[in-house]
């Protein structure tokens, strides 16, 4: 009998890092393995109903180590990619701060996961017309708009001046893939380096020129898909 391969992800968060990484657990996953990935409460609810090769096992915090028993329990294979998470490894800790300087930490992340990096714009996941539909008739959008989202995790920004109507990003859905309508036909994007941006590149959605707010003076993920770069 065949032996049943599973892949154990460390990663419990925050959702900009599991998107970036989504793509990761679906290149396994088109390999055969059965990917078990859990994550934060929270992002398991973002996740549920859209990504469909993944098995999101729900947990309380992002302590790594309750992460790590749920993995090596269940799992024949684990790749670890948590960095200066609570209880993540020093091994770990220690290949960012000496890979962080001359390498993007979703880079690095792909690498240790032995994933070329170009996989990071394979982003797969379903879209829910029904729910992207009833957001977009709610926000009404009227003509051309600019669609701006100004929160991240640990830092917010302001809205300076737009050349359209200015619709903010916030949590009216269940999920982020909601926006996916909204990020299509909206005629601008204002970003900060956020889970958001990190949707609107990685899904190549909108190819239009947008605008990514930096939260510090370099930027990690690599954006690509024509950005400009605003302090």
């Amino acid at each position: 009998m065949k032996k049943v391969r599973r892949l154990g992800i460390i990663q419990p968060g925050r959702i900009g890092d599991v998107i970036i990484c989504l793509p990761i657990a679906k290149w396994y996953s088109d390999r055969g393995y059965i990917v078990v990935w859990p994550v934060i409460e929270y992002i398991e609810k973002q996740m549920k109903g859209y990504i469909d090769y993944v098995h999101f096992v729900p947990i309380a915090d992002l302590d790594c180590s309750k992460v790590r028993n749920i993995v090596y329990r269940n799992c024949n294979t684990v790749i670890d990619l948590a960095f200066s998470f609570p209880q993540s490894t020093p091994y770990n800790d220690k290949i960012y701060a000496e890979n962080i300087i001359n390498k993007s930490f979703d880079e690095i992340k792909y690498e240790i996961a032995a994933v070329p990096f170009s996989e990071k714009w394979n982003l797969e996941f379903i879209r829910n017309s029904e729910a992207e539909n009833k957001l977009f008739d709610e926000l009404s959008p009227s003509g051309q708009y600019t669609l701006a989202h100004l929160d991240g995790s640990n830092q917010s920004c302001s809205l300076g001046s737009v050349r359209n109507a200015a619709i903010i990003v916030t949590p009216l859905t269940s999920s982020i893939f909601d926006w996916c309508k909204m990020i299509e036909q909206a005629d601008e994007i204002i970003a900060i380096d956020s889970c958001f941006a990190n949707l609107v590149e990685q899904s190549g959605l909108n190819m239009k020129p947008k605008k990514l707010i930096k939260r510090t003076p370099d930027i990690r993920p690599i954006y690509r898909n024509n950005w400009e770069f605003v302090d």
